[in-house]
């Protein structure tokens, strides 16, 4: 008899289907002491990754036309088993190591308060002391050189031992650590997202889907959470590799940019009070917009967006640029 699934791992695909065949072969192909399942929601993909999505081993859901990420994973979430006591969303342009589920529960299991839980990776600065790698810039550096290579290439000649025995290789690294967040201003990214289903449990759904189709979900997702009284972690001894920046709507700047707008235009709006209060903090500097760094994403509320603004030394909502956003 097959085991109920402890954790639900959810996907969204919309088309690179080289890119999601690494993914999905890599999920299939790693080693794990857990049950889990896997649920994939193509949000209105062309027929060449439909055709190749209907022969995986998996609970299925297509569209007809793109959901976007909120509404593709909220659909994801609610073909979940109800047995499950984790769902991870996951991009479909990552590919993962043997044992990351295991890990990931070890994690979560060890602390109840713990609501979602992030990975380390390869476009992810780390602030771990004693590690001095720098893998975003490398792989950033690396893309621009070899951006003619199949994605399996960039993968044989990013990682020239391979992708399991780097992995492998940090997941036992001691200066590896589970790092604890503060949300807000901090959350975790949901290209990797692991969370307790108990921590959503207030929620009518996990995703808001009033956000757009791409942009800031994630963080509302993370803020929600803690909101519920959970904790967040990074646990860094997980290396995921992430290619980013692989879907349609990435690889068109002004669609791009425009969700970004709206998105964040939206989280400024909802969670106005509590990015004030953030903003208004002597820890907090605005001067810097580097993403994972201590209340990055809020100081590009400010530094990048100007969806904050500060009137006689207090900081306010800028109503009118928020609005313009929103209205795109």
């Amino acid at each position: 008899m097959k085991k109920q699934p402890i954790v639900s791992i959810i996907i969204l695909s919309h088309d690179a289907v080289e890119y999601t065949k690494i993914c999905i072969e890599s999920i299939v192909k790693s080693k794990t002491k857990i049950p889990y399942e896997l649920i994939i929601v193509d949000n209105g993909s062309t027929e060449k990754t439909r055709e190749y999505i209907r022969k995986i081993d998996a609970v299925k859901y297509f569209s007809s036309v793109n959901l976007g990420v909120s509404n593709g994973r909220n659909i994801g979430f609610s073909l979940s088993s109800p047995y499950a006591d984790f769902v991870c969303f996951l991009d479909n342009d990552t590919m993962v190591p043997d044992y990351w589920v295991d890990k990931f529960v070890e994690t979560m299991q060890s602390n109840p308060q713990l609501g979602i839980a992030g990975s380390s990776s390869n476009v992810r600065n780390l602030k771990t002391e004693g590690f001095n790698k720098n893998l975003r810039s490398e792989w950033l550096s690396f893309c621009e050189k070899n951006i003619s290579l199949s994605p399996k290439k960039q993968l044989e000649k990013f990682y020239p031992n391979g992708f399991s025995a780097f992995a492998l290789q940090e997941m036992n690294n001691p200066v590896r650590r589970i790092l604890g967040q503060q949300m807000p201003p901090d959350y975790i990214p949901g290209w990797c997202s692991f969370i307790r289903k108990g921590a959503l449990s207030s929620l009518k759904y996990p995703c808001d889907p009033e956000f757009p189709l791409y942009s800031a979900e994630d963080i509302d997702l993370s803020w929600n959470i803690a909101k519920n009284g959970y904790t967040a972690v990074y646990d860094e001894r997980i290396f995921i590799h992430h290619f980013k920046g692989r879907s349609d709507i990435a690889k068109n700047p002004r669609e791009l940019e425009k969700n970004a707008l709206m998105g964040y235009a939206r989280l400024s709006r909802k969670w106005g009070a509590e990015i004030i209060q953030f903003l208004s903090s002597p820890q907090i500097s605005t001067e810097s917009n580097l993403p994972y760094e201590f209340g990055g994403r809020v100081k590009s509320l400010v530094n990048y967006f100007g969806f904050f603004i500060q009137v006689d030394g207090k900081w306010k909502l800028n109503e009118e640029r928020v609005e313009k956003a929103l209205s795109l």
